[in-house]
């Protein structure tokens, strides 16, 4: 401490010292380096805080104030005390106007909260209540001000929905907002942005530069709507009245059926699917249409337009094993003249001979064409022999 000890306003170098503050350079606030060759252990010169509990000396080009150690003795002209803290606490209460001076220099220092000066031989301390903290003592983006308590402390608070929070760096889509001095970080959605690789975009709710904002039409040309689509933001025309893209039917399956929310919707009854019941609002896809069951009978078919499960026409082999082919209402049957095993195998519901084969049918059993009823007989529009 001797080597740069407080004398007033000043620091008193030690002689060994001296001779390098000619030779040393003078920073900004006055701090003087001594030269590098100083081989005392002297410490730079600068110019004091005015605190008789913190150090005063220039190191790395700047001025440095470190608290001396707690218990040490401190005064402040008249009035004698004791560090603590940085702070010299005296035997007096020099807020309450006990300690005595002569001058405002036997007061304390002024403070962020308390402005002192020496009036009728007392210290007396104005406590500047709601006053502000300077703003290296704020912290920024809070939302809040440091403000000075009624006690003089510099503890209290005020919203200051002004000091909003700054988003990180590179954030192009989100912006800093204080609620009621409550802070975050927000994003303006739907604002114009520029993605990666140079390609314009618009913010979405995470605060991403994307090509259109998911569940709205944000972004995309008139008439289309934005979607995900493997996780990638998609515009789509779900909405525009014509069947396009990947749709399977009008406005509906294929992107459109999983984009919800929005105009984009899955098939109804009868519309086009593709080969998933992914494309059908509830409806199973059969034979590319949304059809109203599974229709997974035999000779069975969903009908386009409608969705009813029908039959097969008569004569087409279907899922039939060959010779079989469809019928009315009976599902795989074989024509006459087919191989046949058992009755059950042939439209006639007859199978005999040697070796056996399915015999015509008669009156009212199924048939192709007349080739397959008895003489006399002929095939009508519903297929039955008569």
């Amino acid at each position: 401490m001797s080597s740069h000890r407080k004398v007033g306003s000043f620091v008193s170098l030690g002689m060994a010292a001296m001779a390098f503050v000619l030779a040393g350079a003078v920073s900004d606030d006055g701090c003087v380096s001594l030269t590098l060759d100083d081989a005392s252990g002297e410490k730079g010169n600068c110019p004091s805080d005015d605190n008789p509990c913190t150090e005063d000396y220039c190191e790395t080009g700047a001025s440095q104030h470190p608290n001396v150690p707690d218990g040490q003795d401190c005064s402040q002209g008249m009035n004698k005390g004791t560090c603590q803290a940085g702070q010299c606490q005296f035997e007096c209460d020099m807020l309450k106007g006990e300690c005595p001076c002569q001058s405002r220099m036997d007061c304390t220092l002024d403070t962020d909260c308390v402005t002192f000066t020496c009036s009728n031989s007392k210290c007396l301390g104005a406590i500047q209540t709601g006053k502000a903290l300077p703003p290296e003592k704020q912290t920024q983006g809070d939302c809040q001000d440091l403000t000075c308590t009624e006690e003089g402390e510099p503890t209290g608070t005020m919203v200051n929905d002004l000091d909003v929070p700054i988003p990180p760096a590179g954030s192009v889509c989100q912006s800093g907002q204080c609620t009621m001095g409550s802070p975050s970080v927000g994003t303006a959605i739907g604002t114009d942005c520029m993605q990666a690789g140079g390609m314009p975009g618009v913010c979405d709710a995470a605060g991403n530069c994307v090509v259109c904002v998911e569940g709205t039409g944000t972004g995309c040309p008139a008439g289309e709507f934005c979607f995900s689509l493997d996780g990638t933001p998609t515009c789509t025309s779900c909405g525009n009245g014509t069947k396009d893209g990947d749709e399977t039917d009008v406005d509906c399956g294929g992107a459109c059926a999983n984009c919800l929310p929005g105009p984009c919707k899955k098939c109804g009854l009868g519309q086009t699917c593709v080969d998933s019941s992914e494309n059908c609002a509830g409806f199973s896809c059969v034979d590319q249409v949304c059809c109203e069951s599974s229709c997974g009978a035999d000779c069975k078919q969903c009908e386009a337009g409608t969705g009813k499960c029908v039959d097969v026409a008569v004569g087409l082999p279907d899922v039939c094993e060959a010779p079989k082919v469809c019928t009315t209402g009976s599902g795989c049957k074989a024509r006459a003249g087919a191989t046949c095993g058992t009755g059950g195998d042939c439209m006639s519901g007859e199978c005999s001979g040697m070796p056996k084969t399915c015999q015509k049918s008669a009156t009212g059993e199924p048939c192709v064409d007349s080739n397959d009823c008895v003489a006399g007989k002929t095939c009508n529009a519903n297929h039955l022999c008569q």
